[in-house]
């Protein structure tokens, strides 16, 4: 019966109960469930791999559990969903405003927020041991305290935000850590920069921008199409190594969390392992970047067969040399010929 109190893992969660009580008794039960939640909080003995508290329950409760869960738990994955109504469920948000540096701690490496809106940014103070940030069902009441979060957490690598903002012109977004960025902005923000040197995957939900020329990608290492980001929504760019296990796994993933979405294009930059290359040195021959190129087209094989692709694959040859792009052309002669999920699919190169 104790073992519970030695698992790496946590939930409280009220929103079960809550969707079966009558919404005139939501604060008494609320307030008897947070105060039966924190008993049995504080008998779990072990620290915490993770932490999840979905609740309709106030600052007050709400800080004391945050702080028990890290600075008690060294909690590394904290997520904090608030409760809004048994209809509304996730919907609206929730006035969050913390003590300082509350999730400063240097346990804490992931945090999700959702339900919530933010005022103040003390909370976020000093969090540079953040590496993952996700603000989902957020408003902000200006663009700036996004930028300012952002900044206080200077080691963040994957971020999530789909956000409100209700007042504000520009947002900048500058992190040299940055390799996944997801963004669902619904309202209109007049400018957007985004200074990511080391950005692997630019997922974009539903941007609104006043145009294309006012999104501002700085990212040396990839030259993501940005044509249809504007004209409409659904757009994912992602640079992947498909001789990395790792980064196959994180495309899959990535893949699997557009099931809800209708995806207008996604665009896969190919790229090449520069640390294993120096690692190998003279030994990457041709015969292992034809390795490699095999991969790929096998990778897009898989695409056209399985319905992944439903209107039309692009195959870009012009940058090639011309035996380079005379290869790369026969390749695709032979995804043509594939037997394909989808008889309406057109395969070119451009």
């Amino acid at each position: 019966m104790d073992l519970w109190k030695w698992r790496p893992h946590f939930a409280l969660d009220m929103k079960r109960i809550l969707d079966k009580t009558p919404t005139e008794l939501w604060h008494h039960v609320s307030t008897q469930l947070a105060s039966s939640m924190d008993k049995t909080f504080r008998k779990h003995r072990a620290d915490l791999e993770s932490c999840i508290i979905t609740s309709q329950c106030y600052d007050g409760t709400l800080q004391n559990w945050i702080q028990h869960a890290i600075r008690v738990k060294h909690t590394k994955d904290l997520t904090l969903n608030y409760i809004h109504g048994r209809k509304r469920r996730y919907r609206g948000t929730h006035l969050l405003d913390m003590l300082p540096e509350i999730f400063s701690h240097h346990s804490l490496t992931s945090l999700s927020l959702s339900g919530y809106s933010l005022l103040s940014t003390r909370s976020f103070n000093n969090c540079g041991n953040l590496k993952t940030l996700k603000l989902l069902n957020m408003v902000l009441i200006r663009v700036s305290t996004l930028s300012t979060v952002l900044e206080a957490c200077s080691s963040l690598e994957e971020i999530v935000l789909q956000i409100a903002f209700l007042t504000g012109f520009g947002l900048k977004i500058e992190n040299k850590n940055f390799k996944f960025l997801q963004v669902t902005f619904p309202y209109y923000v007049e400018r957007i920069e985004v200074n990511a040197p080391c950005l692997d995957v630019l997922d974009i939900r539903d941007i609104k921008c006043q145009s294309k020329n006012n999104f501002i990608l700085t990212d040396p290492n990839n030259q993501f199409n940005r044509n249809h980001w504007f004209s409409r929504h659904g757009t994912l760019s992602v640079s992947v190594d498909i001789t990395s296990p790792k980064e196959v796994k994180i495309l899959k993933e990535l893949l699997l969390m557009w099931t809800t979405y209708t995806m207008i294009e996604l665009e896969i930059l190919f790229k090449t392992n520069s640390a294993s290359r120096e690692e190998e040195g003279e030994c990457y021959s041709d015969g292992i970047a034809n390795e490699k190129f095999k991969e790929e087209f096998a990778f897009a094989s898989r695409f056209v067969m399985q319905k992944t692709v439903m209107m039309k694959m692009m195959i870009e040859t012009s940058s090639y040399p011309p035996m380079k792009k005379l290869e790369i052309e026969a390749a695709v002669a032979k995804l043509v010929e594939l037997p394909k999920g989808n008889e309406d699919l057109s395969i070119e190169c451009f």
